[in-house]
């Protein structure tokens, strides 16, 4: 069970693959690594992948403070700084696909490319206080939680073990993750500077929609320069999860496509 020092906190991460390529998986809220593992034991082996657990989340350090989007941001690039990876490929699901904005507008000289699957709205959300103090109180009861994953999340049934799992690992995030995430993504707001990101972009989601407006994503996809959208059928908020094949079929594929142009430019592999 490999962690390691980031600028002060203790973060787990897992890894999978022999390379060249090189991918950092992160999560959305309140997820952890596991959601990525149906993805990472799909992807072909020449993809070295690191799936991170975030602070406060699934195995890594729960400190006091620094639930932020910048602090997280700031988390991957020390994450990548211990393990020596001085290029990547950033993949981020909702939450961890707002890390990905800040990723590609503070530091975008570590990023080969950016993939975000469903992620959360660049601009946030105006939301009652009230009602995030109650959605918040209902999502920490584990009957709200699993009530809340299964309506939003999922565009349709998925197995039982698969829902235990998503509910059990986000029961066990710290209160800090929990609460202050929520209100760290309210506060976002990137979207008049997603025209600034000049790398290559993939954002990819379910057709169904669930927890972010599907306006948000086509909105997202169409101001970032360089960026493809993708819609899987049959998948709500965690398409990976969800819909692994068709997922990992569109992210490989996109890696091809960076694989190619370093080819075609003569130009050392991706991550290296």
């Amino acid at each position: 069970m490999p962690y390691v020092d980031a600028d002060g906190v203790r973060l787990h991460y897992e890894t999978s693959g022999e390379g060249p390529q090189v991918a950092v998986f992160v999560h959305g809220w309140p997820g952890c690594w596991l959601w990525w593992e149906e993805t990472v034991r799909r992807l072909p082996r020449n993809v070295f992948s690191y799936s991170l657990d975030m602070r406060g989340a699934g195995q890594s350090e729960r400190p006091a403070g620094g639930y932020r989007i910048e602090q997280y941001a700031a988390d991957v690039v020390a994450f990548a700084d211990a393990l020596g990876l001085e290029r990547f490929v950033y993949v981020g699901h909702s939450t961890g696909g707002a890390i990905g904005y800040q990723l590609a507008l503070g530091q975008p000289e570590r990023l080969d490319a950016l993939v975000l699957v469903d992620p959360a709205a660049a601009d946030g959300e105006q939301a009652d206080a009230a009602a995030t103090r109650r959605f918040l109180e209902r999502a920490r009861d584990p009957v709200g939680l699993r009530h809340f994953v299964e309506s939003r999340v999922f565009a349709g049934p998925v197995a039982p073990e698969l829902l235990d799992m998503v509910v059990e690992w986000a029961l066990k995030a710290s209160d800090g993750y929990f609460v202050d995430t929520v209100y760290a993504l309210q506060r976002l707001r990137l979207g008049d500077r997603l025209g600034e990101i000049d790398v290559p972009t993939l954002i990819l989601a379910g057709a169904d929609g669930g927890v972010v407006a599907r306006e948000a994503i086509v909105k997202a996809a169409g101001t970032i320069p360089d960026c493809t959208l993708d819609l899987l059928e049959g998948a709500g908020h965690a398409p990976m999860l969800e819909a692994p094949d068709a997922f990992v079929r569109v992210l490989v594929g996109f890696l091809d496509s960076l694989r190619r142009v370093d080819e075609a430019t003569d130009l050392p592999p991706a991550g290296t």
